[in-house]
């Protein structure tokens, strides 16, 4: 299935050469929710028992899919599965994204990050468990993680298939020290979104009585570690300054979102 994610369909939409029986649909409501549970009602419409989603944006391994199969037959309770993202930076690194490995083989021995880009899934999910991505997180990102969370709530895990690895290349403004800070903000908002779906008033109230403080003394202390870095002038200053600013801009989304605020860095309105 293709599923292109605009108000009108575009004209390479039902043109895409895949060499298999390929379901064309365009969502108008713009959104990663929206365009992931499409996918959902239109798997359940087609019957299909198992759901493997990739982004657009992504490059599978060539053994991306037997992974998966094989994966199943090891752990045939399993009803959700993901596997690996491996960042690249050809052109210089982003502040916003962890920096990975250049080898392929590294990247196996590396926990395996959970996202909405690369994920098997089995039907039961969406259609007996009614399980969707949450509109809440659509600016801000997350809308995976909150995803795992509540699959979790219902008993069910998500298992880690480490060489079913999908590829993300980023380049261009991606890789700019604005869109990093911004993205590392909605990270911070996400967060405290999170926080205030999945805690109890009570909790949430303590935790942040505690926990704010010491975010604030934590990135304090960052910039005192980027001040004696460039005052030594130490071989990784640069990385440092990095964290200290990706730290600040996290803190910065984490008051935002307390505020109210649901983040802008996914903010779709293109057509």
């Amino acid at each position: 299935m293709l599923v292109e994610n605009r108000r009108e369909a575009s004209s390479r939409l039902g043109k895409v050469e895949t060499g298999l029986v390929t379901h064309c649909f365009v969502e108008p409501e713009l959104g990663l929710s929206a365009v992931r549970n499409r996918i959902f009602a239109e798997a359940e419409r087609l019957d299909a028992e198992w759901l493997a989603c990739l982004d657009d944006d992504v490059l599978p391994v060539e053994s991306w899919l037997e992974e998966y199969a094989e994966a199943m037959k090891s752990k045939p309770e399993g009803r959700l599965f993901h596997g690996q993202y491996w960042y690249r930076f050809p052109d210089g690194y982003s502040l916003a994204i962890e920096r990975d490995p250049d080898d392929l083989e590294q990247m196996f021995e590396r926990d395996v990050r959970f996202g909405g880009g690369n994920l098997l899934i089995h039907a039961s999910l969406y259609r007996e468990s009614e399980l969707r991505f949450d509109p809440r997180f659509d600016a801000c990102g997350s809308e995976d993680t909150d995803f795992r969370r509540q699959a979790a709530a219902l008993g069910i895990d998500a298992v880690p298939v480490p060489k079913a690895v999908i590829q993300e290349i980023i380049t261009g403004h991606r890789i700019s020290f604005k869109v990093g800070f911004h993205r590392k903000v909605d990270h911070g908002v996400a967060g405290m979104l999170m926080l205030k779906k999945h805690g109890q008033p009570l909790a949430v109230a303590v935790g942040l009585s505690i926990q704010l403080p010491r975010r604030f003394y934590n990135v304090s202390f960052m910039w005192v570690k980027v001040l004696f870095a460039y005052t030594l002038r130490s071989k990784n200053r640069s990385a440092v300054l990095q964290g200290a600013w990706a730290s600040l801009a996290q803190l910065i989304g984490n008051l935002l979102g307390l505020c109210g605020y649901r983040g802008s860095y996914y903010d779709r309105t293109d057509t």
